[in-house]
């Protein structure tokens, strides 16, 4: 799907190396982006306008009233997998002949526990409401949570008649952790049948990156780089795409927006359908949307599952290198598993 112009893609990692090499750049500043899609991971910018959503949790008077009407105690399971990464080899007769090869692979693993109340029977939840099945609680210790993030890049560019370098290579490794995992908005959705869910996870890498230049002639040159970055990962999940149950929202009668306000709803609504729609199609996913969670349910138990393994998403982190190979493996997968005590 991105793949660079043969006839650039080593002129383009030789000004990347030989950059690295010789330029003395300022201290690196952490910052948070979304999805991680930037040109360098040692350059980001902080990006105000997706700030990370809050899993709210009701307190003990709450908690009283909802035991009081049938509400359960029980938990909220979920385990997300997250395995990226590509790799490409190009042959060049350009300067004699040079093969550039790259490859790179990106990693999530989350498994994460709540306590949480749950609806007093999880397979009559109406659909056609808007009210969450599952409230979560405040609770003294933290979430039950292993988590970790990891992030490889290699480079190498092969110029054997090069004028000073016969090989050109970078090695990037980070691991992190996860610092923070958010749910919010879990309730029936308005866009088709089932339910829909935010998905906010912020993370910590560590980064070690070494460039090495092997001369034809003399001393190699080296250059090394440490820096930790902050990163935010955020997936807004749906159901399979219904139009026809959103044009059904959309005309409700018991509204109290003005017409103002509902013309402006309606456009906000069918603009999102139309990126749903598109990207059920075939298309590239865009931004954080993620049409087609399924979900079973029974009275004590609702699982909500994604998986999505194909070409459609884009590296969800990475630089240069990830947006210029076919990302293989690609795959992402969700399962929450929400019970009741018995």
């Amino acid at each position: 799907m991105h793949v660079l112009v043969p006839s650039f893609a080593p002129v383009l990692f030789m000004a990347i190396v030989l950059f690295g090499l010789t330029a003395c750049s300022p201290a690196p500043e952490a910052g948070v982006e979304p999805n991680g899609l930037n040109e360098n991971i040692f350059y980001r910018q902080i990006n105000s306008d997706s700030k990370p959503k809050q899993t709210v949790l009701i307190g003990a008077s709450s908690e009283k009233k909802f035991l009081a009407e049938g509400w359960r105690p029980g938990t909220l399971k979920l385990r997300l997998v997250v395995d990226q990464g590509g790799k490409q080899e190009e042959q060049s007769g350009a300067g004699g002949g040079t093969l550039t090869h790259m490859e790179w692979m990106f990693g999530v693993n989350i498994d994460q526990t709540w306590p949480v109340l749950v609806a007093p029977d999880l397979s009559q939840v109406p659909l056609s409401s808007e009210l969450s099945p599952i409230h979560f609680v405040e609770r003294s210790s933290p979430p039950t949570q292993t988590g970790e993030v990891s992030y490889q890049k290699r480079m190498l560019l092969s110029t054997p008649y090069s004028g000073d370098y016969a090989n050109l290579h970078e090695l990037t490794t980070a691991h992190g952790e996860i610092s923070k995992l958010s749910i919010s908005g879990l309730r029936p959705s308005i866009y088709g049948e089932g339910y829909e869910l935010v998905l906010d996870i912020s993370y910590r890498l560590h980064f070690e990156r070494r460039k090495t230049a092997v001369a034809i002639a003399g001393e190699n040159a080296h250059s090394d780089e440490n820096v930790t970055t902050n990163e935010h990962l955020r997936m807004h999940f749906y159901p399979a795409p219904d139009i026809n149950r959103l044009e059904a929202y959309l005309s409700r009668s018991d509204s109290n927006l003005s017409l103002e306000a509902r013309e402006s709803e309606r456009k906000l609504t069918l603009a999102i359908m139309n990126g749903l729609e598109s990207i059920t199609a075939g298309q590239t996913l865009s931004g954080d949307l993620r049409p087609r969670l399924k979900w079973r349910a029974t009275k004590n138990e609702l699982i909500p599952s994604y998986a999505l393994s194909d070409n459609s998403q884009p590296p969800l982190f990475g630089d240069l290198a990830g947006l210029s190979t076919r990302v293989m493996p690609n795959l992402v997968t969700l399962e929450i598993v929400i019970q009741a005590m018995e």
